[in-house]
Formats: C-alpha cells, sequence, structure tokens
C-alpha cells in the first residue's frame, strides 16, 4: 500500500489515502480485494492524535463503483511510469 509513496514521497495528511488508492491500484487491479476483505487503517501525528479504522470490501450496489473500476480510474502505477524526470537548473 506505500507503492505511490516510495516514489513520490511524503504526502503527511494525504497519505492514508494515497496508501488506500495504491493498494485499489496495485491488488485491487489483480483482482484480490474481492468481497468480504478487510482493510486496517492507522495514521498518527505528532504525537498528539491517532486513528484507526476498518474498511471492508462489499458488493456494489451499483456498477460503476467496482473495485476493478476505481483500479482502472486510478491507473496510479501507469501514471508514475509516465513521468517525465526534469533536471533541477
Amino acid at each position: 500500500a506505500n507503492h505511490v509513496s516510495q516514489h513520490i514521497g511524503n504526502t503527511y495528511t494525504a497519505s492514508v489515502f494515497m496508501g488506500i488508492a495504491s493498494l485499489i491500484d496495485r491488488v485491487g487491479g489483480r483482482g484480490d480485494l474481492e468481497p468480504g476483505k478487510k482493510i486496517s487503517v492507522f495514521s498518527y501525528g505528532s504525537g498528539a492524535l491517532a486513528t484507526m479504522y476498518m474498511l471492508q470490501v462489499r458488493e456494489p450496489d451499483q456498477d460503476r463503483f467496482t473495485i476493478e473500476k476505481m483500479a482502472n480510474a486510478l491507473s496510479l502505477t501507469k501514471r508514475l511510469e509516465a513521468r517525465e524526470q526534469v533536471m533541477p537548473c
């Protein structure tokens, strides 16, 4: 789930959500996030606050919100591979 952060660096507050997006892209794209699968999410700040919650994959109510469609829409791995390295001046 930390694949994206390894490539783009620390995103601070967004790191939890980038981790979920990375998980959907890499694991969901393979079809391994099936209904019933549980995902633990934990985030902590500078010692003042921490949050933990559980997500559970379920059958979508609507066909447009499937894990496969989310993975295809995110295309994080493809987007990372398509980046162009720019050297500083």
